[in-house]
């Protein structure tokens, strides 16, 4: 007996086995000194570790992770007396699962031999405590593995995970009668027969009959809900109507008028097939990063990431006096890299990024930010959602606004979707696709009304997606590679005919048109064509008071000089085959709008502060392009720089 309880001892202190509740009652039959252990488990905060990949309540405290403690959602919740439902619609890695397993360690009755909300916020409140604190049984479901290439294997991964939530809770069989002891089974056997949209509903009545009234109603959680829907998208038309018409049923029978149920949460990080239910589901509160009214809970906000951040810093030997200097530092690096998120009044970081740079910093001081949680997502997903393979007109326009958005610093005005049911699933419009970045975090909403990225990870990432997708594109011509080296190198010799040339020989092979496009289109694209050569880093600049200098390149070689390039384009009436102007006024045309667009590159004292900033400026060249029908021509000036303090 004594070697079987040591044993379970150390099981306990090996901190992997506690997902099960009957080993908590074992270790309760052997006497366990749970108080003991509590107290072990929530005190000594100062040897709590940033730990990466940990989303279940219960496993942060058993590891003895450090903690943001969120806990105050409950209150939230169970206030909200008219909402029986919530959905909670943010983009990946924002703490949805560490919130949803928060929900279920507290409510479920199953989980009930160790306390580890003595030393959280919600514990203060005592009245929640004596009246809900574990006593709703929870049903709970993840989707996020639900994944297949047709309706038939995605129904069936759909049914497992309705079965294995009636499997562990078997034991109320016990008390059903005949009928509903059947209807039990016809689920668990993956009977034809089953009606499967009303089973958890179902469930929820067997669990409150095996009760009895001994616990309160019981808690339906859905993580990941919106996960089975976004993964049909390589099902077949009619597939995905079968898939959409099956879910919205099983969503509005397990949300609906279901008087077995006290509250149901479920989150997401689109919204899928909730407008086409929401006149349905009177009682559900749909909060999301667009109508955030809890926004504090998900992400981190700024004195989170300070606390935890002055927790990292003790586990190295920094001086008293250069501490503050160090934690000052560390936060504006931070802030460049992940902050940018706007969640109600709150201004959020991704607690993803947050917690592996501090995880990556706990070991080693002088650890530099990186991309963390652009790393966790899709990519190639991602790229085939957003850029098709068609490139026609419309992809075009989505590509140049993504381009717009990066390069330039000014926010841009965008109108996002709200009532398209599923943006995933949509046409691929220019709205569409913005509205689904803006709802997947890649883009932001700031509290002047403005998009833009939020910050540095994510800039970073659409630009490498843009140039992979520009590249793959020009690659079924391999020439047109060469013709961008060739444009790159007659810029950096400054050669004016080298540069026309080689300018119209790429457009003329390269699968995009600029024929009475807007000037942002071609400005953004001549940016990304410079930097896939790498010899410039390209940046389109935001107005001064003067006009806007379409493109600064800042050379990487220290002997070339920074230029100034400017675009404009003469509009045609109609459309013409013929690329060279026909007449002397035509001609005339042309010669005026180059010198006009020299003096303006020339002009700009915001281009010349910005390469001032990065490297000693001495001579700007200046490059006027202006296109006309589909031909492209272009004018040099090299520009001599006054003093800084004589521009004006």
């Amino acid at each position: 007996m004594k070697k079987g309880l040591s044993q379970l001892k150390e099981l306990y202190k090996e901190k992997y086995y506690w997902s099960q509740p009957y080993l908590c009652r074992l270790l309760l039959d052997f006497k366990f000194d749970f108080e003991k252990v509590n107290n072990q488990i929530n005190n000594n905060d100062s040897e709590k570790t940033i730990t990466v990949g940990t989303d279940s309540f219960r496993e942060i405290f058993l590891r003895k992770s450090y903690f943001v403690d969120k806990t105050m959602l409950i209150s939230y919740l169970l206030s909200a007396q008219k909402a029986k439902a919530f959905a909670f619609i943010y983009f990946r890695r924002t703490g949805k699962t560490t919130n949803l397993s928060t929900l279920q360690e507290f409510f479920d009755t199953n989980y009930n031999c160790l306390d580890l909300f003595s030393n959280t916020k919600i514990a203060q409140h005592t009245k929640i405590m004596n009246e809900h604190y574990k006593q709703h049984p929870v049903v709970f479901l993840d989707f996020k593995s639900i994944s297949s290439q047709n309706f038939k294997q995605w129904f069936f991964a759909f049914q497992q995970i309705i079965v294995q939530e009636y499997l562990r809770y078997k034991f109320v069989l016990k008390s059903l009668n005949e009928s509903d002891s059947k209807q039990f089974n016809l689920i668990i056997n993956f009977d034809e027969t089953a009606y499967w949209p009303s089973s958890i509903k179902q469930l929820q009545q067997f669990i409150n009959t095996y009760y009895n009234n001994r616990y309160l109603l019981p808690v339906l959680i859905i993580d990941e809900y919106d996960v089975p829907i976004n993964n049909s998208i390589n099902f077949t038309q009619q597939e995905q109507d079968d898939a959409c018409t099956f879910y919205k049923s099983f969503l509005i029978v397990s949300l609906k008028g279901n008087e077995n149920q006290y509250k149901a949460i479920i989150s997401g990080c689109t919204n899928v097939c909730l407008k086409g239910i929401i006149s349905e589901l009177n009682n559900l509160q749909i909060d999301s990063i667009h109508n955030s009214n809890c926004g504090e809970y998900f992400g981190l906000q700024e004195n989170e990431v300070n606390q935890m951040l002055e927790h990292t810093l003790k586990n190295h030997n920094i001086q008293p006096e250069e501490k503050q200097q160090v934690i000052k530092d560390k936060m504006i690096l931070i802030k460049r890299w992940y902050n940018g998120y706007w969640f109600g009044k709150y201004t959020i970081f991704n607690t993803y990024n947050i917690v592996s740079y501090l995880a990556d910093l706990y070991s080693q001081l002088d650890s530099f930010p990186k991309s963390y949680w652009t790393a966790t997502g899709s990519g190639q997903s991602f790229q085939k959602l957003i850029l098709s393979e068609n490139f026609d007109d419309e992809d075009q326009k989505i590509m140049f606004k993504l381009m717009l958005l990066v390069e330039s610093k000014e926010e841009q005005e965008i109108t996002i979707d709200l009532a398209t049911d599923n943006l995933i699933l949509a046409p691929r419009t220019q709205q569409n696709i913005l509205s689904l970045l803006f709802f997947s975090g890649y883009l932001t909403i700031n509290q002047n009304q403005g998009f833009a990225i939020p910050n540095r990870e994510i800039r970073e990432e659409l630009k490498i997606l843009l140039k992979n997708y520009i590249s793959s594109r020009m690659q079924p011509e391999q020439s047109l590679f060469t013709h961008v080296n060739q444009i790159t190198s007659a810029v950096r010799s400054f050669e004016t005919m080298s540069i026309q040339m080689s300018i119209n020989s790429l457009f003329s092979k390269a699968p995009i048109t600029f024929y009475n496009s807007l000037e942002n289109r071609s400005h953004i694209f001549f940016a990304l064509i410079f930097t896939l050569n790498n010899s410039y880093n390209a940046t389109c600049e935001t107005p001064d008071g003067r006009g806007r200098s379409d493109i600064i390149l800042t050379p990487r070689n220290v002997h070339d000089f920074p230029v100034v390039v400017e675009l404009k384009q003469i509009k045609c009436a109609l459309k013409c085959n013929n690329d060279t102007p026909n007449t002397k006024k035509e001609e005339s045309k042309i010669s005026t709008v180059l010198d006009d667009a020299l003096i303006q590159a020339a002009g700009y004292r915001q281009a010349v502060n910005v390469l001032n900033q990065q490297v000693e400026v001495k001579r700007i060249n200046c490059i006027a392009i202006v296109l006309y029908r589909n031909h492209f021509y272009v004018k040099t000036q090299e520009s001599n720089l006054l003093p800084q303090k004589e521009i004006v």
